[in-house]
């Protein structure tokens, strides 16, 4: 409302002017200061007006004084000189609209109200009054009155108030829901006031009516990809007869389709639904297939902050078998800081369930023997179906800024975070560490390069049930059959992360990417203990916003 004060106030004292009933003349220099007033040259008649002595003015050159102080914005002024007006004109109802007008430039509502309260009392019958009170009404949410006043306004007469009263008449009812009301008094003001700024602000308020474009998306991403431990084979595991080799190449994609639900001042809606997977050459029994589907909520807190809620649910098969279903939600907080930096706080919870079963091994007697010759056994009383179970808990909760160095056109982004998760059986819960690390520069011709890395330390609860694979037996004990023995102490692993990606986009929708990652998982347990390079390349193409 503040905002188009001095646009009301300047028009509607422009009726003002002229209209009010004529007053006897002081003196010469006076009458011609309020003839030049009643003329509407306010900037003429305005040092007349005050003459040489301020302090001896007359009511009459106060009143036209101070509608001219209205009629060029001085509100201030304007409100001093009508008040001492009205000392000696206390029932001039034009004199009280006046003021009304002057004290709602100024903001000091109070005194609008007051001064439209006594022009009631006197019957003002000018259009002015019921177009403040349904200002005020407007200012006090009273959306059903304040459109009722401006009609009023309207009714009484539109050339003195108009187009403030149409433009305000379907502000107010579009406060009130009512659309079509609110959209005839805006089209009103279009129509009726081309070019002018009120025709202006009613054409944005008429957008706001429409309902929101919601915005659709989709993109499709393939690659091919070689992986020299597509199996992820630790130290010293002897490969089943089945695998011929740890390294495979395969086939990936990952389609994904999204869609705005929600649109308002407070809130953005968004929902999606991706299908990833790949095919390998020869390792067929680890071809995956990874539907997800996500919805988040956007809301924006300030001008520095606003959050994100998230949540997920996907379900993945493995050979064809079920093999994960996983539950995710998350929450962040953005801050816009200073210059190009953006920091992000966060926190996860999820749920995973492992849609199969480890196999048990055969356990050892209470005397340590093995039932089945040459094939060792694990300890007495202990079952790895349920010890393995990866079903359970976890959390994530971290940290992370960027900043984007404009001249050099180079992002760095880092940050920390901490996870936790708790399974069923012993053999997967852990809690540990990360921290994360990234650059990415523009390079010539339109490419970019893109560098990350990441260190996670993991601290399991448990030793580990799997022994060491490459640990040999001599040829006695494994006739016999041999109890393996486990370690005693809690597991703990090291992970180092680090990958490359050389890109380039085409047009906005195509984008080109070679990738280089690499894994070094160092486990006290040598079947987690592994290496892992993977060398790719990927195209993705977008099929734009609506």
């Amino acid at each position: 409302m503040a905002v188009e004060r001095s646009w009301i106030g300047a028009l509607a004292v422009s009726a003002t002017l002229g209209l009010s009933p004529a007053v006897g003349l002081a003196d010469s220099a006076a009458g011609d200061g309020i003839a030049l007033a009643k003329e509407g040259r306010c900037a003429a008649a305005i040092p007349k007006l005050r003459g040489d002595d301020p302090e001896a003015l007359s009511g009459a050159r106060l009143a036209w004084l101070g509608r001219c102080q209205l009629r060029i914005g001085d509100y201030v002024g304007a409100t001093r000189s009508l008040t001492a007006a009205r000392v000696e004109r206390p029932n001039d109802t034009d004199l009280a609209v006046d003021l009304a007008i002057a004290a709602y430039g100024v903001g000091d509502l109070t005194a609008t109200r007051s001064a439209l309260d006594d022009a009631e009392r006197l019957a003002a019958d000018r259009a002015e009054l019921p177009l403040y009170q349904g200002l005020l009404a407007l200012e006090a949410a009273e959306d059903l009155r304040a459109a009722r006043l401006f009609a009023r306004a309207r009714g009484v007469a539109g050339d003195a108030v108009e187009p403030v009263a149409s433009y305000y008449e379907g502000l107010s009812h579009a406060r009130s829901g009512l659309e079509d009301e609110a959209r005839a008094a805006l089209e009103r003001v279009v129509r009726d006031w081309p070019g002018t700024q009120w025709a202006d602000a009613a054409e944005d308020a008429l957008k706001a009516l429409e309902p929101p474009t919601l915005k659709r998306w989709a993109s499709l991403r393939l690659g091919a990809e070689y992986d020299d431990n597509a199996v992820l084979r630790g130290r010293g595991v002897v490969l089943p007869r089945e695998i011929s080799d740890e390294a495979d190449e395969r086939f990936v994609w990952l389609a994904s389709l999204g869609q705005e639900w929600l649109r308002t001042d407070d809130w953005l809606g968004s929902a999606s639904l991706s299908y990833q997977g790949s095919v390998h050459d020869t390792l067929d029994a680890f071809d995956v297939h990874y539907p997800t589907a996500t919805v988040w909520l956007d809301r924006p807190i300030d001008e520095r902050w606003h959050a994100r809620f998230l949540a997920s649910a996907g379900y993945a098969w493995v050979d064809g078998d079920p093999f994960l279903s996983s539950h995710r939600g998350e929450i962040s907080l953005y801050h816009q800081g200073s210059g190009a930096v953006l920091t992000r706080f966060h926190a996860e919870l999820y749920r995973d369930a492992f849609l199969f079963r480890s196999t048990d091994v055969p356990d050892a007697t209470r005397s340590g023997a093995c039932l089945i010759s040459f094939s060792p056994c694990s300890p007495f009383g202990l079952d790895e179906s349920r010890e393995r179970n990866r079903d359970g808990n976890g959390w994530m909760a971290g940290a992370e800024q960027s900043r984007y160095f404009e001249p050099v056109g180079i992002k760095l982004s880092g940050g920390l975070r901490w996870h936790s998760f708790s399974a069923r059986g012993r053999e997967y819960s852990f809690r540990g560490p990360e921290a994360r690390l990234s650059a990415r520069m523009e390079l010539p011709l339109g490419w970019d390069l893109e560098a990350s890395g990441a260190f996670l330390h993991r601290s399991f609860r448990h030793p580990t049930t799997f022994p060491e694979p490459n640990r040999p037996l001599p040829a006695t004990q494994l006739m016999n059959g041999v109890t393996y023995s486990l370690r005693g102490t809690p597991r703990t692993e090291n992970e180092t992360r680090a990958e490359v990606i050389l890109g380039r986009s085409y047009q906005e929708r195509v984008r080109f990417e070679l990738r280089w990652a690499y894994q070094r998982n160092r486990s006290t347990a040598g079947v987690f203990d592994f290496d892992r390079h993977q060398f790719g390349a990927y195209l993705t193409v977008g099929f734009g916003e609506s």
